[in-house]
């Protein structure tokens, strides 16, 4: 995933948006993606979304790639925050953010629609650096 990002063409960091595979190094299976959205270069922050395929859920892939992405977000983008929504009944997700460090800042009361009815939203931000 690191040489990925590195070789990245930014050009969509100006619409402020980027999207990136996540990719095994030892037999260079995607894994998932992850997207940095309402990327600000004024604030010098951006929203992080990570989706792993269930395959390679709960294996530490997740907290790695959190990782390197604060790391290349620091480097080359200059964030100072990284920050993320999460529906309220997503533990695995709150844990995974947690474990990387990132802390709740508040709820969203019946933010989502989910079809059965409303959910609350976690807001969870990281200050990077």
């Amino acid at each position: 995933m690191e040489q990925f990002i590195l070789n990245t063409n930014l050009e969509q960091f100006v619409q402020g948006q980027l999207r990136f595979l996540a990719e095994r190094t030892e037999d260079h299976a995607v894994i998932g993606h992850v997207d940095l959205f309402e990327i600000s270069a004024l604030h010098r922050r951006a929203g992080v979304g990570i989706l792993l395929d269930k395959a390679y859920r709960q294996q530490g892939y997740g907290h790695e790639i959190l990782g390197l992405l604060e790391t290349w977000t620091k480097k080359h983008l200059g964030l100072q925050q990284l920050w993320c929504t999460i529906t309220r009944d997503n533990e695995a997700s709150i844990r995974l953010f947690t474990k990387a460090g990132f802390e709740q800042t508040g709820i969203r009361k019946s933010w989502r629609w989910t079809g059965d009815g409303w959910i609350d939203e976690v807001m969870m931000q990281k200050q990077i650096y």
